[in-house]
């Protein structure tokens, strides 16, 4: 069974696509996403991206996009 590798991209490439994404989407963002790193509780370190704050407004209508997608 052969699988399509999947490109590595850097956490400011994710961010922005994923800005992209929700803009495409017409969220109308006035944050970005950013990249953090956070430490675990094992001591491990790991790295994490963090969305922009949705209005309940917006979380309603990001729900309702994914669970579209999910059906």
């Amino acid at each position: 069974m052969s699988s399509t590798p999947v490109p590595v991209r850097t956490a400011d490439e994710l961010c922005k696509r994923l800005d992209d994404a929700f803009r495409d989407a017409g969220f109308e963002l006035g944050e970005r996403s950013v990249d953090v790193t956070i430490r675990t509780a094992s001591g491990d370190t790991v790295e994490k991206i963090a969305p922009p704050l949705f209005n309940e407004d917006q979380a309603e209508r990001l729900c309702r996009i994914v669970e579209g997608v999910q059906r």
